[in-house]
């Protein structure tokens, strides 16, 4: 699940790299390339559940918001203009898969062991 949450943050952060080529945008395309690899990072190299949690919230927020956009949905219904698109599919399947990822481990993971004076 791991490797799935990571993948999804590159492979968002590569879809708004692409948008920052075509459409010229730096400033706020930078922020959008920062935050899912900032996000990959954290999901690379924690496992608590609050860190986790975080970067599956993030990811259904940004996940709501890229759906919502009605550039999207046009994008993904136009392959033949072929920069938006993958820029449109690479976020969307990667915000899912990064979603689906860290959320699955926030679900399964330990967390703080509690000592219990019950023996097991």
């Amino acid at each position: 699940m791991r490797v799935l949450a990571v993948a999804g943050f590159i492979a968002t952060a590569v879809g708004a790299g692409i948008e920052v080529v075509l459409t010229g945008l730096v400033m706020p395309g930078a922020i959008f390339i920062a935050i899912p690899l900032a996000l990959a990072a954290l999901v690379g190299l924690r496992s608590d559940r609050l860190s986790l949690g975080l970067a599956a919230l993030v990811a259904a927020l940004f996940l709501y918001g890229n759906l919502s956009y009605s550039v999207t949905v046009a994008r993904l219904q136009h392959p033949d203009d072929l920069g938006p698109f993958v820029d449109a599919a690479l976020r969307t399947l990667g915000l899912l898969a990064a979603l689906i990822g860290s959320a699955a481990m926030a679900l399964i993971s330990q967390g703080p062991h509690r000592h219990s004076s019950v023996p097991r």
